[in-house]
């Protein structure tokens, strides 16, 4: 039976052309092209029209009568293909030797050929491997050199008031000699900085930290692709796989998921959902500094699901035509249940989010009912048997519970929980699964009552964003998972502030939500956007129900949403890995509306104090001040 999920697979395989059809078929074949281009080559008129539906159904019945009336031709005899045994024989020196004397027979010199093989070396013993046929190599090497190399690079340069800014490239180019040239590399990425970034700097200091991404063959150029080839399309499936790992019984059950898994989960995670290129960019840009800083190696356990990855990313980030326009990124079903069973071979421990949970709670003022909800957790957890009684860290948990006990008994309503330097250093080196001085990297801020070695404080590795500009004088240099609050009086600019703040974020660092929910999406919001609207900041006027997509929410107004200091701190607790900004309104003596808890839960403070001028109070670079009013708030620029 003909549907929409083998359709074009059909009319191609059994070789139907629109001329072989009667007048009504054909009516039915122009009907359905008309409908799959208009939807950008995708079902997606069919799926929301009935009338278009019933139209095609019946098309689709009759094309299927058309065929099975059709007399069956005999099958084709395959030829065998012979297998290069005489390529096989060789060793792996003398196979590379002949590719490399093929590619000089074919018109290069000798230094060019050298040039051409050295990045492919790895690709061409996986060909010597696979028995493939040196002349096929060489194809496919001498196909790539027509497509270009593609490169990341770092570039320095002055924005337009002068400072000292860092930024990146991802570009192509056919001349093979700049593989060996540095300063033509240089001079090669610097012009296409330019031609990408008009305007918007006074001038380009240098470029440097030179990496070649996907020194493999594309694997679109081969006849066959390999089997765990991702790929990111533009086209939607009619059925999707599930998002969630398939769980291994014997799943390794670890402190911390590894970088491998984490790539993997979020490259999972984009399937089904609208990209933009800068999207993409930040995905591989962050991927690249992994392997540039050789936490993730050739050797590592899923380098080639990893480099498959990336090869998929670089293709579709290649075929973008603008930064507005948006792409519904696809995995193979067969591909995507590999990688969630990937992600199933590892589980965080029960206890260690438990811990982490506790840990963060640590030199703060907390609710007495914050307390207890962890409590709560923890004695589920143990009830429902997630934490047994032979758990590594069982010991830990009962302490833990013990001294929320006594929290709760000494603060009827809220108070500071703190914990002994040496229980604390024993906690987080359980998060850390290291008992280095590293064992706090990742964390926002080490809390304030451990004691810790000078020298170890300078070896510490804190996960900051890397702010630049106006926004890293008003602010300082958050953790991405950062929190924080604005208010102010009306009509003072603090909407308008936080707008010009997630642009600034979508343009650098991820994708942005701002919920409206004050003034809902209007010719008001309208103005506010006009000069830092961006592809990667989306507005919504009430708060949706999953947030998964985005790294940023700014929620606008807490006081519309109708959302308590628990609200923030479940949703905080959902997704830990994202930064959220709340915008609250203001009572008449200044103060923001609601419980002084949400002041309290928060890294950074901005106050709206009088028009047009925003303090900033927050832990990061306290007494930071921004005139909202002045010139574009020019911290809102691309990298």
């Amino acid at each position: 039976m003909i549907t929409i999920s083998n359709y074009h697979k059909t009319i191609k395989d059994k070789g139907i052309k629109r001329s072989d059809l009667g007048e009504k078929l054909q009516m039915g074949w122009d009907f359905v092209e008309k409908i799959w281009k208009s939807g950008q080559e995708s079902w997606l008129a069919y799926e929301s029209s009935d009338k278009i539906k019933n139209t095609v159904d019946t098309y689709f019945k009759l094309l299927d009568e058309f065929i099975r009336n059709q007399p069956k031709a005999p099958k084709p005899t395959r030829a065998k293909k012979k297998s290069p045994k005489s390529d096989q024989k060789l060793s792996m020196v003398q196979y590379g030797n002949k590719v490399i004397e093929k590619i000089i027979a074919a018109g290069h010199s000798k230094t060019k050929a050298r040039q051409i093989f050295d990045p492919y070396e790895q690709f061409v013993l996986e060909q010597h491997q696979k028995g493939v046929s040196v002349q096929r190599t060489v194809k496919l090497l001498l196909d790539r050199v027509e497509e270009g190399f593609l490169f990341s690079a770092g570039i320095t340069y002055k924005d337009k008031d002068g400072k000292q800014q860092v930024g990146n490239i991802i570009f192509r180019t056919k001349e093979v000699s700049v593989l060996s040239d540095k300063k033509k590399l240089e001079a090669e990425a610097i012009r296409h900085f330019k031609r990408e970034n008009k305007g918007d700097y006074s001038e380009v200091t240098g470029a440097n930290d030179f990496l070649v991404i996907n020194p493999g063959i594309d694997p679109s150029r081969t006849k066959r692709k390999s089997k765990k080839t991702s790929s990111v399309s533009k086209k939607s499936t009619q059925q999707k796989v599930k998002s969630k790992p398939y769980i291994d019984p014997n799943a390794e059950k670890v402190e911390a998921y590894s970088l491998e898994h984490k790539f993997i989960k979020r490259f999972v995670n984009m399937d089904g959902k609208a990209k933009t290129r800068n999207h993409f960019r930040l995905f591989i840009n962050a991927l690249q500094k992994a392997i540039r800083e050789k936490r993730i190696r050739k050797t590592s356990k899923y380098a080639k699901e990893i480099l498959s990855i990336q090869d998929a990313l670089i293709k579709t980030h290649g075929r973008f035509k603008s930064d507005d326009e948006q792409v519904v990124t696809t995995i193979p079903d067969r591909i995507k249940a590999d990688y969630l069973k990937i992600l199933g071979r590892q589980i965080e421990l029960p206890s260690v989010k438990l811990i982490k949970s506790y840990i963060n709670l640590q030199g703060k003022i907390i609710p007495n009912v914050k307390a207890k909800n962890l409590y709560n957790r923890i004695v589920r957890a143990i009830q429902s048997g997630k934490i047994g009684k032979r758990d590594k860290y069982g010991k830990e948990i009962e302490g833990i519970l013990e001294r929320l006990t006594t929290f709760v008994n000494k603060n009827k309503t809220s108070g500071i929980l703190t914990i002994e330097p040496k229980t604390l250093n024993g906690l987080s080196d359980i998060v850390g699964d290291c008992g280095c001085h590293e064992k706090f990297n990742g964390f926002g801020r080490i809390p304030d009552n451990v004691i810790m070695s000078s020298v170890d404080v300078l070896k510490l590795k804190f996960d900051k964003l890397g702010f630049s500009g106006k926004w890293l004088d008003f602010i300082g240099n958050p953790a991405r998972n950062f929190s924080m609050m604005i208010f102010g009086l009306p009509k003072f600019g603090k909407s308008i502030l936080a707008i010009a703040f997630a642009s600034y974020l979508a343009n650098n660092f991820g994708t942005v939500l701002y919920v409206a929910r004050e003034e809902g999406i209007d010719d008001t919001l309208q103005e506010k956007l006009e000069n830092v609207a961006h592809p990667d900041l989306f507005v919504v006027g009430s708060l949706p129900s999953d947030l998964e997509a985005f790294d940023f929410i700014f929620l606008d107004s807490v006081s519309k949403l109708g959302m308590t200091p628990a609200d923030i701190d479940s949703l905080r607790a959902k997704y830990p890995g994202k930064g959220f900004v709340s915008v609250f309104q203001t009572r008449k003596d200044g103060n923001f509306r609601g419980s002084q808890e949400f002041q309290h839960d928060v890294d950074i403070v901005v106050e709206v104090p009088e028009k047009g001028r925003a303090v900033q109070y927050g832990r990061y670079n306290q007494g930071g001040e921004m005139n909202i009013f002045s010139g574009s708030l020019d911290g809102v620029k691309k990298k």
